[in-house]
């Protein structure tokens, strides 16, 4: 009895010991929930592969002429890998060389000229114009007086010209100097004039045997006349017989062979009117203002200023028409110092006109195939000095939405740095690596253009092309959202327009432009 009462108390003990036991292991940790994380990394990749860019056939020609066509192909290409939009305008620049009011021939050192550097200005200096005044601002043109030699010409009989000794008719064509000579007949020289010339053939002229005593002389071919120089009595040099003749201002010459020794103005009579000989206006002109060198006829010959008379191209020297006939030898086609008052100089003036001061037009409304640029300095109404180029278009449409044309939007026509100009905006989205159909096919100087309208020009056809991305929308199309409210014009000359509707889906093939609302 007292044994299993004294059991039942060791087995209490113990359960106590144990629940104390586990509530101190309990009290001591934490209990362990259910728990779990994730991590997904989704990359999305761009690449600024964005790249459309003008592409062209092209090859500027040597000496463009007008009415000349040249082929010039203008495209647009998508070598990146985002479909866009593209739009283009067309702009212009003129750099020209043209002839100026000029300078009065009075003696050389009342216009000081200098030459041009090499570099300086190239295109002038390739033209002759290898001076220029001293404030810079007018460039004289020197004449050459190098001859070129022609290819062999077996009917020519050897003469004065011959390259060589060898009988073959073998030419020279005249020097610029010789061929403003070659009426034969000297009008006007400077007060006291120095000059030579060989005789080509057998002639009579006045020349001196001593100091006061002169007479027609018989002289040989291929005698020197000297005039002007002191007086001696015909001499001979290695076997060639110089002659002096009296002081002159006009007389018949030798003109190939003509060498002036005193600086001042040289007019030579061309040719008359041989149905009326008792006007001046009869008489054609030419000639130059010479700055003499160590030796005769190796100093510097100036071109003169010409003029064109009721629209033929026979030149004449400004001043010498409208001198009057009491200044002019109706005989004889000479003039005194009074008739060649107003004579001048050549100069030129170099101009870069941009295309703020260029007009373009187009040839029609509604089917335009031409863009013509002209300058608008002034000279545009004067037919004579209206330089214009003319753009074959392709492809252009003025209205509808084609696809794969070019719309012609009008710009303001307004000339100035606010103008706006035609533009152009493609009835397609380019897609990655795709070109646009043609829209420039040629440019042509227009025949219209005259010779008298400029010495020399270059023009720069400037091709401006705007783009901007096409972004797909949420359902994987092609969207127009980046040019749904209009194409921003800022800092450039194109009209402003806005896509409006589309066709096909997803890829975008066919776009319709407007105007911008309150654009």
């Amino acid at each position: 009895m007292k044994r299993a009462e004294k059991k039942r108390k060791q087995k209490k003990v113990m359960l106590m010991f144990t629940l104390a036991t586990a509530a101190v292991i309990v009290g001591g940790m934490t209990f362990a929930w259910f728990s779990s994380q994730d991590e997904v990394t989704n990359r999305l990749s761009a690449r600024a592969d964005y790249s459309v860019s003008i592409s062209e056939d092209f090859t500027p020609p040597e000496n463009w002429v007008p009415g000349q066509e040249i082929e010039k192909n203008v495209f647009v290409t998508n070598t990146g890998s985002v479909d866009a939009f593209a739009r283009v305008w067309l702009e212009g620049e003129f750099n020209i060389i043209r002839e100026d009011a000029g300078i009065t021939a009075v003696p050389a050192s009342a216009y000081t000229p200098t030459e041009l550097e090499v570099g300086d200005n190239d295109k002038l200096k390739e033209l002759g114009y290898e001076t220029v005044t001293s404030d810079g601002t007018k460039y004289i043109k020197l004449l050459s007086t190098t001859s070129t030699q022609n290819d062999k010409n077996q009917n020519e009989e050897p003469s004065e010209y011959d390259v060589s000794a060898s009988g073959e008719g073998d030419v020279k064509a005249l020097s610029e100097v010789q061929a403003l000579q070659a009426g034969g007949y000297l009008a006007y020289a400077p007060e006291n004039a120095k000059y030579t010339y060989t005789v080509n053939q057998n002639k009579s002229v006045d020349v001196y045997y001593n100091t006061t005593n002169h007479a027609a002389k018989d002289i040989a071919q291929g005698s020197v006349v000297k005039v002007g120089y002191a007086v001696v009595a015909p001499s001979g040099d290695g076997g060639v017989t110089t002659y002096i003749a009296p002081t002159n201002q006009h007389g018949d010459i030798d003109s190939d062979t003509f060498k002036p020794d005193t600086t001042g103005l040289y007019l030579f009579r061309r040719n008359m009117d041989v149905n009326d000989g008792l006007s001046d206006k009869d008489w054609e002109y030419s000639g130059y203002y010479y700055v003499a060198g160590t030796t005769p006829g190796d100093g510097k010959y100036y071109a003169l200023k010409t003029k064109t008379v009721g629209g033929n191209a026979t030149v004449y020297a400004e001043g010498v028409l409208n001198s009057g006939a009491e200044n002019v030898d109706v005989q004889t086609g000479a003039l005194t110092a009074s008739g060649v008052a107003n004579v001048k100089l050549h100069t030129a003036k170099q101009e870069v006109i941009t295309d703020a001061n260029v007009a373009w037009t187009v040839d029609n409304v509604e089917t335009p195939t031409k863009l013509t640029a002209t300058l608008t300095d002034g000279t545009q109404a004067n037919s004579a000095k209206k330089v214009a180029v003319d753009v074959a278009l392709a492809n252009v449409i003025s209205s509808g939405n084609t696809k794969d044309k070019w719309l012609r939007v009008a710009g303001d026509g307004a000339i100035g740095a606010n103008g706006t100009r035609d533009t152009f905006y493609y009835t397609n989205d380019i897609e990655q690596g795709d070109t646009t159909a043609k829209l420039v096919d040629s440019v042509t100087l227009a025949p219209e253009t005259k010779q008298t309208a400029y010495i020399a020009f270059d023009f720069d056809l400037n091709v401006k092309m705007d783009s901007v991305q096409v972004i797909p929308n949420s359902a994987g199309n092609e969207d127009y959202a980046s040019v749904k409210d209009g194409w921003a014009t800022t800092g450039t000359k194109a009209v402003a327009q806005k896509a409006t509707t589309t066709v096909g889906a997803p890829e975008i093939d066919n776009i319709s432009w407007t105007a911008v609302l309150g654009g």
